[in-house]
């Protein structure tokens, strides 16, 4: 399934910094906010499982992308950050 149930959402939402969009400083609240495949994209073959999911909001949501000024995400999977989302910003090709 592409869509993440509703337990996912609970699980997701019950992580550290869960409780509002993960892109930094957003504080869009978990209530109304999107699961976003955050590790590997549903398109690219990604799970819906809930180590791939994390909460964003509409706005940053769209702004996840492969292109330079687009955001790249990926899942903490250890130390003391485990189950948090990343957002990098890319940057275009040459610059630093």
């Amino acid at each position: 399934k592409r869509l993440a149930s509703m337990e996912q959402r609970l699980a997701s939402f019950a992580r550290p910094g869960g409780d509002s969009c993960s892109a930094p400083g957003c504080d869009v609240p978990a209530t109304r906010v999107e699961m976003h495949h955050a590790h590997t994209d549903w398109g690219d073959g990604g799970g819906t499982d809930i180590d791939n999911l994390a909460p964003a909001c509409t706005r940053h949501h769209h702004m996840i992308g492969n292109r330079p000024g687009d955001y790249t995400t990926r899942m903490i999977g250890s130390g003391p950050d485990a189950g948090r989302c990343t957002w990098q910003l890319n940057t275009a090709p040459g610059t630093p």
